[in-house]
């Protein structure tokens, strides 16, 4: 690279290889993780019990073919394990794409920052699989681009076609047929021909389509499916939802706004500190300023690393979409097969987030391109300056950022190890609704589902407790109704949900109260209710008890359960300091 900044490929390649593996032995959720691996579990068993989730029916699919082959052996560490190889297949393609373009140094830093920085929850789950997908696609398109293989093209539909069914916004990922009017105006195709190669993308995605819905009716889940979209599309018309089309989109709007503050505000401090130092004949105060102002970052990061992080993330991507656009309106006078990934990354960048109540933040998902293009770019720069200057009758004020290279290279070194730095502090402090300290992370729960994966000492003693105690009420295959976040439940005793959702207090309440309705109707018997008594999604439980009384949707689901349990007569059996079990 160059001689402030030199490391091994050899052991880059190694970090990329070994880095996910070191975060699949800890944390025990029981809300997400525990939905996504019921979900799998379910999906080939008793789909209907798990009618909520369809809208990532091959997700649930994929998963719960893992869950068929590994299920009982390996348990939630397979289902980590399954997520990581997702995660080398997503850094495959990414390589595959780019290393005709950047160097195979900078190319592979720049994957494996991507690969710190997105570390989140190692599970196999629907974000892993988008990712996947929009790579897989990309990479048929941009090559079936490249060569004229109208073919590949058509294979790039398919896929892309099929991730509408990994998760259901991803149906927005037809948009990459503008790709195709793209890659033509640039290298100045006709206009038949481009016609051509989307027709072949549009057959592509319509096959998939098809493929999936012949697929569902063989395996009787068509029916179901469409069931889950009704549900679907009412809470995307609640107002009051979390999920409805106005909350997300506000959410969007909101989210961008941040985006361009943020970005506004780096510019305005490098000009005044650029100014400042300026005064300077030497650059020695500048130097200082940069380590005094490193080490402040540093420990603000490790001192509120998950507060810092969705900030950062609005950072990154403003610096983002202005390196993509650069390429793309050709600044840099670019190769314009390089152009269309660039453009193909933008367009990724920006559909990947939508349709989830995270926001942007879900964009970290969609940046296995974009983010090795951007540190490539940065590390290429040699020189930097740029000038802004106001004049007026009285006076005028000049402002100017002027680095060479040797101050650029220094400049950049810092905020590598800066990045690098909060990355590692922020994967070794985060770890899926569980403990930010891993080395109190070191407690396990005696269950053949559960080997090899670590918790607290309060977690795993009160998880324990509860496991025993259920084997006396339920066996496999049992309906349960498992109440206020514990999904996870289900699949450690392999246990049918009886509100067709494995985490049914997420439901809206007037879909709440159908689905019991429903089940009490079609159910022969009532089941044994499983019960937390405060809030999962806390990350410090049982240590931290909480009971979640600011979401009018949590208020109105637990009055409607606290009435069935009593119209009912629900008797408590057991209970410990965090979970209870009630029998009809």
């Amino acid at each position: 690279m160059n001689k402030d900044f030199y490391i091994n490929p050899k052991l880059i390649i190694f970090l990329i290889i070994i880095f996910p593996l070191l975060f699949i032995w800890q944390g025990l959720d029981f809300t997400d993780i525990g939905y996504s691996l019921t979900n799998y579990q379910q999906i080939f068993n008793d789909p209907e019990s798990v009618t909520y989730s369809f809208i990532i029916w091959l997700t649930n699919i994929i998963g719960g073919i893992w869950i068929l082959l590994f299920g009982d052996t390996l348990g939630l560490l397979g289902a980590n394990i399954a997520g990581v190889l997702v995660i080398y297949l997503t850094i495959g393609l990414s390589y595959l794409l780019l290393k005709p373009y950047i160097n195979r140094k900078y190319l592979l830093i720049g994957i494996f920052l991507t690969m710190i920085y997105t570390k989140g929850s190692m599970l196999l789950n629907y974000n892993k699989l988008t990712a996947l997908f929009f790579m897989a696609s990309a990479f048929f398109l941009i090559n079936g681009l490249k060569g004229g293989n109208i073919w590949k093209i058509l294979v790039s539909g398919l896929i892309m076609g099929l991730n509408i069914f990994i998760r259901l916004p991803n149906i927005l990922g037809f948009s990459l047929i503008l790709s195709i009017f793209f890659y033509g105006y640039i290298s100045k195709a006709k206009f038949l021909h481009q016609v051509k190669q989307a027709i072949y993308f549009i057959a592509g995605y319509i096959l998939a389509i098809l493929l999936v819905i012949f697929t569902m009716k063989i395996l009787g889940h068509y029916g179901i499916f469409k069931d889950s979209i009704k549900m679907i599309m009412g809470i995307a018309s609640d107002r009051t939802g979390h999920h409805s089309i106005i909350s997300l989109g506000m959410i969007y709007i909101g989210d961008y706004l941040k985006v361009i503050a943020l970005s506004c505000s780096i510019i305005l401090f490098a000009f005044i500190v650029s100014k400042f130092f300026s005064l300077f004949k030497k650059r020695y105060p500048y130097y200082g300023f940069i380590v005094i102002l490193s080490i402040m970052i540093i420990i603000i990061a490790s001192l509120a690393p998950q507060q810092i992080y969705g900030r950062t993330v609005f950072m990154i991507l403003g610096v983002l979409y202005a390196i993509l656009l650069v390429y793309i309106v050709n600044i840099e006078k670019s190769d314009y097969h390089y152009r269309l990934i660039s453009f193909v990354a933008l367009l990724i960048l920006i559909i990947t987030p939508l349709g989830s109540n995270n926001g942007l933040r879900n964009s970290i998902h969609s940046m296995w391109l974009p983010f090795p293009i951007a540190f490539a770019y940065i590390f290429e720069l040699r020189k930097i300056g740029a000038k802004f200057e106001t004049e007026s009758n009285l006076n005028s004020t000049q402002w100017k950022i002027d680095l060479n290279s040797r101050e650029l290279g220094l400049f950049r070194n810092f905020l590598v190890t800066l990045f690098v730095v909060f990355s590692l502090v922020w994967s070794f402090a985060y770890t899926y609704r569980d403990s930010s300290n891993r080395i109190e992370m070191r407690y396990t729960v005696e269950h053949p589902r559960l080997r090899g994966v670590f918790t607290t000492k309060e977690r795993a003693k009160v998880v324990q407790e509860l496991l025993d105690e259920t084997s006396k009420y339920i066996k496999e295959d049992d309906y349960l109704l498992a109440y206020n976040s514990i999904p996870m439940l289900h699949f450690l005793t392999k246990t049918r949900p009886y509100l067709y959702n494995s985490w049914p207090d997420s439901s809206p309440p007037y879909q709440f109260k159908q689905a019991l309705a429903k089940a009490i109707k079609e159910k022969t018997q009532l089941p044994i209710l499983v019960r937390a008594k405060f809030n999962t999604r806390e990350f410090y439980w049982p240590r931290k008890n909480i009971v979640d009384t600011t979401s009018e949707i949590q208020n109105e689901n637990r009055a409607t359960i606290d009435d069935f349990i009593n119209r009912n007569n629900y008797t408590l059996v057991w209970e410990n300091d965090f979970f209870e079990i009630l029998k009809p």
